[in-house]
């Protein structure tokens, strides 16, 4: 019985490897032509071209009797394992900031699992192994901190120059940040334990984590740049500047009048009902720049260009929740200027502080 038992943990172990490689060939054929679209996209595919050999190697290297039960291969394998850490997180930081992530870069993170690896290859010394570990972690915990701080300030970003962010916000990022450093902790449960239920647990956890990763790599938008992420300041636009000298207009007079310009264009025009508005076109529009917009919006009417345009999209939402009682929220959200229903549900009850449904059956009642 328990020999039965061992034969089907061994087999849906071998199944689950076989799904995950299997997982890894279709991801790359999917992403092989969508690798062009943006450098997110074409990095990622590169990542898992590494992966799908590094797991090539590992299966292939389990189906011979010498290798599997042979402790340098285990060694070695643990040691590949840990060189995927780096190459993940530099993806992670790749998502928000891609000027910053280039292949020297990644070379450059990899690099000591490498020379070490081909070290413990040659000497078999433990040493390695306890080295890669400490240095592993270390990347660990500052891609970690790097991504949870980065990910706030990105996302504060967008709120103050688009007013739709769906699929441009990184907070999916945040979440796989957490995910990754579960990875790593579960990762060092496995190694130490011999059971092959754990690791066929393991391995379906994977599978669910490059599901997850796949699924919004592809959907994601890159709206922000380095430059911007980090509040390097560019020179003024030169015609603004000539117009400031030559008319000798403080810049306080011309926020006021900027102020009252919005104010009419947004009451005559109706911007916001464009789905995908952002703040240089709406500055564009207006005939300024798009800094001055920025600041008249963000410090002078203290809100972000996300939560401004929003605001009236809102208040079209609630007149027509009235007067279209029969009207899918769908449609009432679409109508209204936003690209989705979710959006347009966060996006109600933080302006009214309920939901729209609750809204419309309090107006009727």
């Amino acid at each position: 019985m328990n020999q039965t038992l061992q034969v089907f943990s061994e087999n849906v172990l071998n199944i689950m490897r076989g799904a995950q490689l299997m997982l890894f060939v279709i991801m790359c054929i999917r992403l092989y032509p969508k690798r062009k679209r943006n450098v997110i996209l074409n990095h990622f595919f590169w990542l898992l071209i590494f992966m799908l050999f590094f797991l090539l190697f590992s299966v292939m290297g389990l189906m011979i009797d010498s290798m599997r039960d042979s402790c340098l291969f285990k060694e070695l394998k643990m040691l590949a394992d840990l060189s995927l850490v780096p190459l993940v997180g530099a993806y992670l930081l790749k998502v928000m900031i891609p000027e910053f992530i280039n292949a020297r870069k990644n070379l450059l993170l990899l690099s000591p699992n490498i020379i070490l690896t081909a070290i413990h290859a040659y000497t078999q010394n433990r040493i390695t192994i306890i080295i890669s570990i400490i240095y592993t972690v270390l990347i660990v915990l500052l891609i970690f901190v790097l991504v949870v701080l980065l990910s706030s300030r990105y996302n504060g970003f967008l709120k103050k120059r688009f007013s739709s962010i769906n699929n441009k916000t990184v907070d999916w990022v945040r979440v796989l940040s957490y995910v990754f450093l579960a990875w790593y902790i579960v990762w060092g449960i496995v190694v130490e334990v011999d059971n092959k239920w754990i690791d066929s647990v393991y391995y379906l956890f994977l599978i669910l984590i490059w599901i997850f990763i796949y699924h919004y790599s592809v959907r994601h938008v890159v709206a922000v740049r380095a430059e911007d992420l980090f509040d390097i300041k560019q020179v003024k636009n030169k015609y603004v500047v000539e117009y400031e000298v030559e008319n000798n207009i403080s810049l306080e007079v011309t926020i006021d009048q900027l102020g009252q310009k919005l104010q009419i264009y947004i009451e005559e025009h109706h911007p916001w009902l464009k789905h995908s508005l952002t703040l240089q076109e709406l500055a564009t529009a207006l005939g300024t720049n798009r800094t001055y917009l920025s600041d008249y919006i963000n410090n002078r009417l203290n809100t972000t260009f996300y939560d401004y345009i929003n605001s009236f999209r809102i208040r079209y939402a609630c007149k027509l929740l009235v007067s279209e009682p029969e009207s899918q929220l769908a449609y009432i959200s679409e109508k209204s200027g936003f690209n989705s229903l979710s959006t347009f549900r966060r996006a109600f009850e933080k302006h009214i502080g309920t939901t729209p449904a609750k809204y419309r059956n309090r107006k009727r009642n």
